[in-house]
């Protein structure tokens, strides 16, 4: 218990020794104030290049490569099914507005059906029982929260003893 508090406390002063350091190297960005309007990623830059695009497919394909063993010709269609979903994910995000629940279900259902193509019935059964978790691919199942004591199949606590009696001389 010793360690973990004392773990604590030497995290908790890194961190501000890091923070108070970071304070002093630069100063703030107007645009980065709080409540400052967020300009949208633009075409080519950080954050829409095509690298970028590449990059978070190519980490995509591999882990389900890894996770489902792929064969090359697999591989190669589940990096393209990926590189549409990133690209159509950048496009949306450059649009300006924030992409809604049922245009990423679109976008993830459009990148499912391509997947299915590609991977055998039996990758593909793993990969959308893997999908509904809530860790996503690779995430351990969740057990079952407990129920309270004194529900169904709860431990109830065991009544107190009863108190010996007192001898009164």
């Amino acid at each position: 218990m010793k360690k973990l508090i004392l773990t604590c406390a030497l995290l908790s002063c890194a961190s501000m020794a890091a923070m108070a350091q970071g304070a002093k190297q630069a100063p703030m960005n107007p645009a980065s104030q709080p409540g400052a309007p967020v300009p949208p990623p633009q075409p080519g830059g950080p954050n829409g290049s095509e690298q970028r695009q590449t990059m978070m497919a190519t980490n995509q394909a591999k882990f389900l490569e890894k996770q489902y063993g792929l064969n090359a010709d697999q591989y190669k269609g589940t990096f393209a099914a990926c590189l549409d979903f990133v690209k159509a994910m950048d496009a949306q995000r450059m649009s300006g507005k924030p992409p809604t629940p049922t245009d990423m279900q679109k976008l993830d259902a459009e990148k499912d059906a391509k997947l299915k193509k590609v991977m055998t019935a039996e990758q593909f059964t793993k990969y959308s029982s893997s999908k509904m978790r809530p860790g996503g691919p690779g995430a351990a199942p969740m057990h079952p929260p407990m129920p309270a004591p004194g529900q169904h199949g709860a431990p109830v606590p065991a009544p107190a003893p009863p108190a010996p009696p007192v001898d009164k001389k």
